[in-house]
């Protein structure tokens, strides 16, 4: 499964791609016809391009430290598992309490057979 940088860099490159077909490459985007779009077009243009590369890099950046996380969270499972495991072979409360009153019954029984009447 792609990464999500790896699947950013690929919409960016089909981006890329397209422009170039449409033959923009290159062409200013103020063309001098007096409208269309604001005349400050090409500043703001490469503010979203510099915008996109540190995206890109914080990104970059950011993979591994989820890759960590997927992985500490996969031994939080397993570890859960083990431990549901183990609370499901404790007896209840109902087994402890049964067991306590047969450990007094058979007490109470050897004590009335050892003591004299």
């Amino acid at each position: 499964m792609a990464s999500a940088q790896e699947r950013f860099e690929a919409r960016l490159a089909e981006a890329e791609r397209r422009r170039k077909e449409r033959g923009r490459d290159g062409v200013p985007l103020d063309g001098g016809g007096g409208g269309g779009h604001p005349p400050d077009m090409e500043q703001r243009v490469a503010k979203l391009e510099t915008n996109a590369s540190e995206i890109k890099a914080t990104l970059g950046r950011l993979e591994p430290i989820l890759t960590r996380i997927d992985t500490s969270t996969r031994k939080l499972e397993a570890d859960v598992g083990e431990l549901k495991g183990r609370v499901a072979q404790m007896p209840t409360a109902w087994q402890l309490l049964v067991g306590i009153i047969g450990i007094m019954g058979a007490t109470f029984g050897l004590l009335k057979m050892a003591l004299p009447h």
